[in-house]
């Protein structure tokens, strides 16, 4: 026990030291429905969890559901009259466990003295701009859910993006005082690099920007272990950054994940 919160970090209210970027997550109504229940996917994006600001459209690249199947089920992305994402209705018919991803367009995020530009820092400089740092942004948003039993292991299920958060187990068969352990995952990472901390919270511990109730160093082995608190609905938070090797386009590489999921 003494062991492992000296990996993890209680923050009980405490902000994040170091601001970031907005970051997308998935909300769902019911995590767990029976078979045939239709179920509502909602796009959060901001820095307060479960409910901050609401993300364009035209931001997003791709929404799909892998079954307990293993199989890949495109969803439509839809905008509304103001260009915001609109919330997606779907019925989970077979039972076992499904992963929700959402994918942002990966691209240039520059931060300029005229606001913020989705170029690289070369072309706004051309372009007579004063940019005061850039990135190339990727992120990902994902949500299991059980439908009946937890069977099959789709919640474990790596996908293609360089920067993944990944359960070793279902929150379904969790409790509080339990303990959720994630595999970080950084494709190509440079030698030398380490996994940067990983943050959590659940639904009602804060209405504040950025607080978490706990805060996770990876162990040598990039896995993360948190400890649930309470029941209910939890976000998971990864963001990493890397230096970009082309400095006169960006600075560094910015990539997030996240994951919700419901512990009863």
């Amino acid at each position: 026990m003494k062991k492992f919160f000296g990996m993890m970090v209680l923050l009980f209210g405490l902000g994040l030291g170091k601001v970031h970027s907005h970051y997308l997550w998935l909300n769902v109504d019911n995590y767990n429905p029976p078979p045939g229940e239709e179920i509502t996917i909602s796009v959060g994006w901001g820095h307060k969890f479960p409910k901050d600001g609401e993300a364009k459209a035209s931001g997003l690249d791709k929404l799909f559901v892998i079954n307990p199947q293993g199989k890949t089920i495109p969803l439509e992305i839809k905008s509304n009259e103001k260009e915001l994402v609109e919330p997606v209705k779907i019925k989970l018919k077979d039972a076992g466990t499904y992963l929700i991803v959402l994918t942002k367009k990966s691209g240039f995020s520059s931060k300029t003295t005229k606001g913020y530009r989705y170029k690289s820092k070369k072309e706004l400089e051309k372009e007579g701009f004063n940019v005061l740092n850039a990135s190339w942004s990727e992120g990902v948003a994902k949500a299991i859910v059980n439908v009946g039993a937890p069977e099959s292991e789709s919640f474990k299920k790596e996908i293609e993006n360089r920067f993944q958060v990944v359960p070793l187990q279902n929150p379904k068969n969790l409790k509080k005082g339990d303990v959720l352990s994630l595999k970080v995952i950084l494709k190509d990472k440079p030698e030398g690099e380490h996994s940067a901390f990983v943050y959590a919270t659940y639904s009602g511990f804060s209405n504040e920007k950025d607080n978490y109730c706990c805060a996770v160093k990876p162990d040598k082995n990039d896995i993360a272990k948190i400890k649930i608190l309470q029941k209910g609905i939890w976000l998971v938070y990864a963001p990493q950054e890397l230096k970009y090797p082309k400095p006169d386009e960006a600075d560094r590489y910015s990539y997030t994940d996240t994951l919700t999921f419901e512990v009863k």
